[in-house]
């Protein structure tokens, strides 16, 4: 698949893109783990196939430069909506990316942690 990536986490935003949530202060494809999230529509569309990714699959992220990095899937894993353990952590000096959606069921949240290949 291939999606842009906006910094508007507004509604409007998110219907038809993957938004970078989390943090701030650094941009795609820097040292640190960035948060995307994107709407799974259960059609094929955005993150929709989260649940499919494995250990080992590739994500390429090309920044706003033209720049692009390779990540490979790690961990994956269901929490809750209120869990944000995986947004905050060390990466020990690495670019790291974790996807967040919903579950098929919409009850829980879906995440996908992917760290430079």
């Amino acid at each position: 698949m291939k999606y842009d990536i906006l910094d508007d986490i507004s509604p409007e935003a998110m219907e038809n893109a993957i938004v970078k949530m989390y943090p701030s202060d650094i941009d795609l494809n820097e040292v640190g783990n960035v948060v995307l999230i994107g709407h799974n529509y259960n059609n094929g569309t955005l993150f929709s196939h989260n649940e499919d990714l494995k250990n080992g699959d590739e994500i390429i992220i090309t920044d706003k430069d033209g720049d692009q990095v390779t990540y490979e899937v790690y961990n994956k894993f269901v929490t809750t909506p209120s869990d944000v353990n995986y947004m905050v952590r060390s990466t020990n000096g690495k670019r790291e990316i974790s996807l967040s959606s919903c579950t098929d069921d919409t009850q829980n949240r879906i995440i996908i942690l992917a760290r430079e290949k």
